[in-house]
């Protein structure tokens, strides 16, 4: 968690700051993400379902052309068509099986859009402040990397989940 700059006389707006640049004129370093300590899992270890089923079919050249017309109508792949069709088939007894965690992941999607947007409101909050001395302005410097990232990994999370409630949507749209 950020914590919250303190008001003091070392912390600047930015238009005062693009007036008198003369006078601060010191070397600002940029830290490395590594440096920020985020709680990032790395990779793509910690998704939210994996599509870890391979299914072989043998179909015709008709069977082939109705899944390449289909998955052009809705703009996906014949993969996605294909589990698309088959959770339609399977749409009562599957539904039961997945409706907690379909409302968990909801929720959780639901919570990472405020959680995001209070961080981009932070950030903007600390893209107008500049520092007055060397300690200052690094410390204002490292804040915002660090929001930036946090953006990021959180943005992320949303895609994941976007994904995961998308397939699901289906069987859950009324």
């Amino acid at each position: 968690m950020v914590r919250k700059i303190k008001n003091n006389d070392n912390i600047i707006n930015y238009e005062e700051f693009k007036e008198n640049k003369s006078e601060y004129e010191f070397l600002v370093t940029k830290p490395l993400k590594s440096v920020l300590k985020l709680d990032n899992p790395c990779g793509q270890g910690k998704k939210i379902e994996r599509l870890t089923k391979q299914l072989h079919l043998r179909i015709g050249e008709l069977e082939d052309e109705v899944l390449e017309i289909g998955s052009k109508e809705k703009n996906i792949s014949k993969s996605d068509l294909v589990r698309f069709l088959i959770l339609q088939f399977g749409k009562e007894s599957i539904k039961k099986k997945i409706e907690k965690n379909y409302h968990d992941y909801l929720n959780k999607y639901n919570d990472l859009i405020e959680l995001i947007e209070e961080k981009k409101s932070q950030r903007e909050l600390l893209r107008g402040k500049r520092g007055t001395d060397k300690k200052t302005a690094n410390q204002l410097c490292y804040k915002r990397t660090k929001l930036k990232y946090e953006i990021e990994n959180i943005q992320s999370k949303i895609n994941h989940l976007e994904i995961y409630l998308a397939r699901y949507e289906v069987l859950f749209s009324k």
